[in-house]
């Protein structure tokens, strides 16, 4: 008989979505596999998997990069193999009084990071530029590129930027121009 969870949560904490799960009984269990869709909550994908942990019955997870309309499930995997899924939980988030649509992740990060990541929530397909300015008003890296449903953008060259704080203007086909902060610590 499949393991069953016995409470399942997810609420934002932080600004991040963090995921909770206990079961009642924790043998058998060889792992959990964390699944998130930000499309209709049909099409899902593992983002993480947590391994069991002694006797542990309660699990948590942070949900590093997420949009505004979240679905989560757990599947829990059995040592037999078998593998049972979880009721789906649907988080949206609220935008702030500006209509949002962007969020910056890792942010702050630490300097060297390969890659800092924008998640364009509820972009049209269109046109974006992205500019980076430094603290002293100097452009430091501007790209543009045709969006065709692609909707998280990489900034690659943040591992060769100092220590500091940096400007991030996204402009959006349709109007959407907003500067974003980022801390990049040492």
């Amino acid at each position: 008989m499949p393991i069953q969870l016995v409470n399942f949560t997810a609420v934002w904490k932080d600004n991040l979505p963090l995921i909770s799960w206990q079961v009642a009984v924790a043998t058998g269990i060889q792992r959990f596999e964390v699944q998130h869709s930000i499309t209709n909550g049909n099409d899902f994908v593992t983002i993480a998997t947590v391994p069991t942990n002694n006797n542990d019955i309660a699990y948590k997870f942070v949900h590093q990069i997420a949009g505004f309309n979240n679905y989560y499930r757990i599947v829990t995997i059995e040592v037999s193999g078998e593998k049972s899924k979880s009721k789906i939980i649907n988080l949206p988030k609220e935008r702030d009084g500006e209509g949002q649509v962007v969020v910056i992740s890792p942010n702050p990060a630490d300097a060297g990071t390969p890659v800092i990541r924008l998640n364009l929530l509820d972009a049209e397909d269109g046109e974006i530029v992205v500019s980076l300015y430094n603290s002293n008003g100097m452009l430091v890296h501007q790209f543009g590129r045709r969006l065709p449903g692609e909707y998280i953008v990489t900034i690659s060259i943040i591992k060769s930027l100092q220590a500091g704080i940096y400007i991030v203007w996204v402009s959006l086909q349709g109007g959407y121009k907003k500067a974003h902060k980022l801390l990049l610590m040492q």
